[in-house]
């Protein structure tokens, strides 16, 4: 394990973790390993160092209290305070006392005479310091102030027993000092440090110290009684002048207020400390409480902080300038010198955002969003490694073998697949579907005559279910193609065709229903020679097996055909180790919750496994069997039914067994969150070209329906459907999609987007009946696939308006203009083609523009009114409402379709 490794697993940062290995005097970087006997000296040593915290005891005090602030319209304004007390008990080492005992009596005993000299020269010492001249006093009290405080802070502080004379330690600190003062704000916080740097210093140089002892107890240890009143004495003197100059020094006066005219004194005592300050005003306010006000210290930093600002694959503008402690808009600054044009909430790549980390000074960590998926994965990978190496030495029977092989049945519907493989297990499967096709995966385990295991996948047959055939050909090792011989080849037979191509899949073509009457399997052999399947009678590669699923005639033929394919392929796979597998199909179960049928591909599944699937995670709790057995476990190329996730897979998602259940939540959760991102992204995009498409001049109807269906594959089969029905002047817009009944969620929401309820095999709760009767909400049940579709399809043609249809019947060219009295505008006119009927739709063409289109008003010839004009016939037409007709235009006379 590498430092870096170590670190996060004891959550601390790689740059201390290095500087402990320092002080126990090992040297490390944090690629470099570390043994299991440096971890145990590592935590010895942190150990020790940590003695002293279970040595202490904080106590926190809050005090609530209630002021009144008057603001500027003369009304007061509670406000409330909160005033928190912070104090530290220190309880003496046991081990450090019995030291510091043993060392104060040995010196006691060998120093008794020098220690008496030295009481009374520390008593003489310290008188005369506090008798130095006034203006030294004054120039050092802000020192010594310091230096007081910060001893009043500390509740216990260490004392040495052969303690150094006063006077020349003093005089060393000032003289520091005298080289440390650089500005007024740093003066107190240098001294303190400086004063507690050298004390420490002394205390570690002799190991002769107390923990523990008070004052009271040095000073009757080391000072006669004589002494002690005159020692009391000046030290309050001296601290009472202390406290007069440090007021006179940092009190402030607060600007006059305009509107009260009061002012406002403010004592800072400390850097960090919040104080409270009520002063009366000048003017005098009847039933006024005295104005007060909440002062609060600040300290600027006089050096540049530098971040560690860690970066995602995106981050906004906002969220960087908050993770550098910045103003958005000098963020937004520094990137328009830059040359990027960025708003505030604009998102900014990985690289672009490492660039302006760097530019501000600060340092950049790239994260990647994924990385703890990847941790999961590579953990997998080495358990896999780590097993087959293990077992290649150990050369067992545990290792690699061979495994049963995967058969997908293809084929266009209704040409005998579900009854083939009801023959091959010894079911009625087939007589149970709804409309007599299949409409769900399906996935059995069958164990031949000789034991041999074979596992079949049944795909639909219907044209609605392209991506679930897709999704049964990639898990499929040999490809069974059933042709009926009383039918031949049809759309989804060449559609299941294409696949194999692409897959490069082996295929056996099992030509169906040969004991009907009329067959033509020779014919059946010229279709799909023509796609590149050569009988091996004709000198080709491709099996062709006459089988059928009623008389059970070839079916053996056609498993014998499967296991010798099977053997020429060499199919093996990791029979220990964690599992991995697919998900076939998912449903939701009332009673024992999500149901997930998923086929192992490699490893072995047991129950209890945690397992990571998609956006869902969760600990195996029982499986079954394709016969609806429970088992333990099952190895490669075994289907199961699984229980135990928190939701409902999509199909076709890789299911993985990990180690940690932490990391799996962390990883589903990062994926869902990636996933309700993208799709936002989309619905964005859809809300853009909506709003284009709203600018038209046709206006675009909408279908809205809710999905409600047993199985996530026929409501991802239902969705897809629908979505191709979609034309220019009508779209279909599925609000929700789901599993399970019709619940009352669904029905409020029907209710409320006014929508149709498409429920297929499924049921409807007692509170969306009361629901949906009461509001008369449009509720449809269906269990065959294609009925749904007609249905929606005659949905739409009712509600879209017929389109009609115009075709020019006659023409007719402007030669002169009249006017009337009673018609307005008469245009005389010569039928050049076809014939003018009385009205009908016409359009009027100018130099090939189209300058009108209305109603043929009037129609004359001579002074006669007629119905028609026929070709070469000169006559009088009137233009409802229109009278811009000029020489020369030409009139068309239109007729529906």
């Amino acid at each position: 394990m590498t430092i870096q490794s170590f670190a996060i697993e004891v959550q601390m940062s790689v740059d201390y973790l290095i500087q402990q290995f320092l002080d126990i005097g090992i040297t490390k970087t944090k690629f470099d390993f570390i043994t299991q006997s440096e971890k145990e000296i590592l935590f010895r040593h942190m150990n020790v160092n940590k003695i002293a915290v279970f040595n202490k005891l904080f106590l926190q005090r809050k005090t609530h209290s209630t002021l009144n602030v008057s603001s500027t319209n003369g009304k007061s304004k509670k406000v409330k305070v909160e005033v928190r007390k912070k104090r530290v008990y220190m309880v003496p080492c046991s081990i450090r006392k019995s030291h510091v005992s043993n060392n104060t009596n040995i010196l006691l005993v060998e120093n008794d005479n020098s220690k008496d000299k030295y009481k009374s020269d520390d008593c003489n010492e310290l008188s005369e310091l506090v008798a130095c001249d006034e203006n030294k006093i004054s120039s050092n009290e802000n020192q010594v102030m310091c230096f007081i405080s910060q001893k009043e802070k500390l509740d216990h502080f260490t004392i040495r027993q052969d303690y150094v004379r006063t006077n020349e330690l003093v005089k060393d600190v000032n003289q520091d000092l005298d080289h440390q003062i650089r500005d007024r704000k740093g003066l107190s916080n240098s001294v303190c440090c400086d004063v507690l740097l050298n004390v420490q210093d002394e205390q570690h140089d002799d190991n002769n110290f107390s923990c523990g002892l008070s004052d009271d107890m040095a000073v009757s240890n080391n000072i006669p009684e004589h002494d002690k009143q005159k020692l009391e004495n000046v030290r309050k003197n001296l601290t009472d002048r202390l406290r007069s100059t440090r007021t006179r020094n940092l009190s402030k006066l607060v600007k006059q207020n305009k509107h009260n005219n009061s002012k406002v004194c403010m004592i800072y005592e400390s850097d960090k400390d919040e104080k409270l300050y009520v002063l009366p005003s000048s003017r005098v306010y009847k039933n006024k409480r005295k104005q007060s006000i909440l002062v609060q210290s600040f300290n600027k930093p006089m050096q540049k902080t530098v971040r560690d600002v860690v970066i995602g694959e995106t981050i906004s503008v906002a969220e960087l300038s908050n993770k550098m402690s910045i103003k958005s808009s000098s963020m937004i600054k520094m990137m328009m010198k830059l040359g990027l044009m960025v708003t505030i909430n604009q998102n900014l790549d990985q690289e672009t955002a490492q660039l302006v980390v760097e530019e501000m000074g600060h340092n950049a960590i790239l994260r990647r969003e994924n990385a703890l998926e990847e941790l999961i994965m590579h953990d997998n990978n080495n358990d896999y490694q780590n097993i087959s190496s293990k077992l290649d030495n150990a050369k067992n029977d545990m290792g690699y073998k061979n495994r049963a092989p995967i058969v997908t049945i293809m084929g266009h519907v209704d040409h005998g697949k579900t009854s083939l493989l009801d023959y091959i297990r010894s079911t009625n499967v087939a007589s149970s579907e709804s409309g007599g096709i299949t409409q769900n995966i399906g996935a059995y385990c069958v164990q031949l005559a000789n034991n041999d295991m074979v596992t079949f996948i049944d795909t639909p047959g219907h044209e609605a279910f392209t991506d679930m055939r897709a999704r049964g050909i990639q898990l499929t090792d040999i490809v069974v193609l059933v042709v009926a011989a009383d039918d031949g080849v049809m759309p989804q037979t060449v559609e299941a065709i294409q696949y194999i191509r692409d897959g490069n899949l082996p295929v056996i073509i099992a030509i169906n229903k040969i004991d009907k009457s009329v067959t033509n399997v020779e014919r059946i052999k010229n279709e799909l020679n023509s796609y590149g399947f050569i009988p091996e009678e004709w000198g080709g590669h491709t099996q062709f097996v006459n089988v059928s699923a009623v008389s059970g005639e070839g079916v053996n033929d056609l498993l014998d055909s499967i296991l010798v394919q099977s053997e020429i392929l060499e199919l093996k796979s990791m029979h220990h180790g964690l599992a991995k597998a697919v998900v076939i199909e998912s449903s939701l179960d009332r009673s024992r919750g999500p149901v997930v049928t998923v086929l192992v591909r490699s490893g072995e599944l047991k129950c209890g496994d945690i397992v990571l699937c998609g956006t869902e995670y969760g600990r195996v709790r029982a499986m079954r069997d394709s016969l609806g057995f429970d088992v333990i476990k099952a190895g490669p190329s075994i289907p199961v039914e699984l229980l135990g996730l928190s939701g409902i897979p999509g199909t076709g998602e890789w299911l993985v067994v990990v180690n940690n259940e932490k990391k799996a939540r962390e990883v589903a959760l990062y994926r869902k969150e990636k996933k309700r991102e993208i799709k936002l992204a989309r619905k964005s995009e859809k809300t853009i070209i909506e709003n284009f498409n709203s600018m038209d001049i046709i206006k675009i109807k909408e279908l809205n329906f809710i999905i409600k269906s047993d199985t996530q594959g026929s409501m991802e089969v239902i969705c897809e459907s629908l979505k191709k029905l979609s034309t220019n002047k009508m779209v279909m817009k599925i609000l929700s999609a789901s599993i399970g009944n019709v619940t009352e969620t669904d029905a409020v929401l029907a209710l409320s987007s006014h929508s149709r309820i498409l429920a297929f095999n499924v049921k409807v709760d007692l509170s969306a009946k009361n629901i949906i009767e009461l509001n008369h909400i449009n509720i449809q049940y269906y269990s065959v696939i294609y009925s749904l579709l007609d249905e929606v399809k005659e949905l739409i043609s009712s509600t879209i308006a017929p389109q009609v249809d115009f075709k020019v019947i006659g023409i007719a060219k402007v030669h002169n203009i009249f006017q009337s009295p009673r018609y307005g505008t008469i245009a005389g006119c010569m039928v050049t083609q076809g014939v003018i009927k009385l009205h009908k739709q016409i359009k009027i063409v100018r130099n090939g523009i189209i300058m009108y289109k209305g109603v043929l008003d009037s129609l004359r010839h001579f002074k006669n009114d007629v119905s028609e004009v026929k070709i070469g016939v000169e006559c009088g037409i009137g233009i409802k409402n229109y009278s811009d007709v000029c020489s020369g235009d030409i009139i068309e006379v239109l007729d529906k379709i």
